[in-house]
């Protein structure tokens, strides 16, 4: 599972970092049809050891021995986007529902195509590494399994998937705590969560950070975007989807009561913020997002003066709103192991305001910044924050700009990290089968 935005970013730099390694021979990377991520953007020169499969959500149809495929059946089951378009995978999936002839057996389940996909992929290789096993089930094969667990999010915060999905997703993080060979956490605030969700079990998960610049290569690359043309010199900015633990509800309240809005109005981007361009009566459809919208109302907030939605926005232009900012501010009630917008913001020497949660505090620590903290719960605080960073902006901006400096991992090392557990594993996996087999090997030196 890919998820557009941080999930991309995440393995757009991870996987190509763990194919750089020495002595790794292949790394295949499966994502599901219409993800971004494909041989070309991660492995431009194919000077890697690194392909990329695909999982399709439909097995192809069946054909009879003197049956032959159409132009438009061999396109429909293609790879690809239409006419190239980026997001327009989605319409050949459609197309397929519509169009393609039913399965031969015609109670399958899509997930049992998938799993045979997967176990086809896994065929060659020694071990499998699952970067987001959230809300997806675990993969019996005859392989040892490394997955990371993000966050705890989900579980900590019930209302994003309701009271009945929240149970079956717990239900099925148990099976990954205890069938995999290994768990890994991104931040030390992740493992205490699993340990207080899943018992001491989770005690031996090993912490790899990874909150860190997703490209330097962006910052060298970094162009005057046209996403920038309609937003004023001077801005704040707030990069996230609109999930429920995003905090968008708190921000709103606390930038209707900041003085200086006008001044430096609020920059939204990420999946879903365009809906706060939305009022009466074209409310938008999803709950949260509705809720939002009519806050955005209720205050007499308006767009283009006092904020800027821009909705999702690509990977490409992301840097460019930020490095531009004024500020930039993360109420966020809950992370992983971090924020890659207050990371991109610290290496470009924006000044950072931010919640004052323990998985922030430990993804700065390392960091010479004066951070402007706040309680996110708190619109009160958000504004004391704001207030100080804008009476003190100087002092703040300094010492972004000295932060710069300041010397962080690259994703090869973090890829390093990685590798160093998959070849613990492998190392504990073979030491297991001789312990398995001894006992046999005695039973027949004996009878000899």
């Amino acid at each position: 599972m890919v998820n557009a935005g941080g999930g991309e970013r995440l393995l757009a730099q991870l996987v190509p970092a763990m194919a750089r390694q020495p002595g790794i021979d292949l790394v295949r990377l499966a994502v599901p049809e219409g993800a971004a991520l494909n041989s070309q953007s991660l492995n431009p020169t194919s000077q890697l050891p690194l392909e990329v499969s695909t999982i399709t959500a439909q097995r192809p149809p069946v054909l009879e021995e003197n049956q032959q495929q159409s132009g438009f059946q061999e396109w429909l089951w293609s790879e690809g986007r239409v006419l190239g378009l980026p997001g327009t995978s989605r319409i050949k999936r459609a197309l397929r529902a519509r169009f393609a002839p039913r399965l031969e057996e015609e109670d399958e389940e899509p997930e049992v195509w998938q799993q045979e996909q997967f176990q086809t992929f896994a065929e060659d290789v020694h071990l499998i590494y699952v970067f987001w096993p959230h809300q997806q089930d675990f993969p019996f094969v005859d392989k040892p399994i490394v997955c990371t667990f993000q966050d705890s999010i989900t579980l900590d915060f019930p209302e994003i998937l309701g009271g009945e999905n929240t149970v079956a997703e717990h239900s099925r993080s148990e099976v990954w705590m205890r069938s995999a060979s290994q768990v890994v956490v991104s931040s030390e605030a992740t493992r205490k969560s699993l340990i207080r969700l899943f018992g001491v079990q989770c005690e031996s998960a090993v912490i790899i950070h990874h909150a860190i610049l997703p490209s330097s290569e962006l910052i060298q690359e970094m162009h005057q975007s046209p996403v920038l043309t309609p937003l004023p010199t001077q801005y704040v900015v707030f990069p996230a989807n609109t999930a429920y633990h995003k905090n968008h509800f708190a921000l709103l309240t606390a930038w209707a009561r900041f003085s200086r809005r006008r001044h430096f109005p609020l920059v939204f981007f990420g999946t879903g913020t365009d809906a706060l361009n939305q009022t009466h009566p074209n409310w938008p459809r999803h709950w949260h997002q509705v809720r939002l919208a009519s806050l955005v109302a209720r205050h007499q907030l308006e767009a283009g003066k006092d904020f800027f939605a821009l909705g999702y926005t690509d990977n490409a232009d992301v840097l460019a709103l930020v490095s531009h900012a004024t500020a930039l501010v993360m109420p966020t009630l809950a992370e992983g192991g971090g924020s890659y917008p207050v990371e991109e913001a610290l290496s470009l020497g924006v000044p950072v305001l931010c919640s004052d949660i323990p998985v922030l505090r430990e993804h700065v620590e390392g960091r010479t910044a004066r951070i402007g903290w706040f309680d996110p719960e708190s619109p009160e605080s958000i504004v004391r924050a704001l207030d100080d960073l804008f009476d003190n902006y100087p002092a703040y901006k300094q010492s972004a700009l000295g932060a710069m400096q300041d010397p962080r991992p690259s994703w090869d090392d973090v890829a390093a990290e990685y590798v160093a557990v998959f070849r613990t594993v492998l190392e504990r996996s073979r030491e297991h089968v001789i312990s398995v087999a001894a006992p046999h090997e005695m039973f027949a030196e004996a009878v000899n």
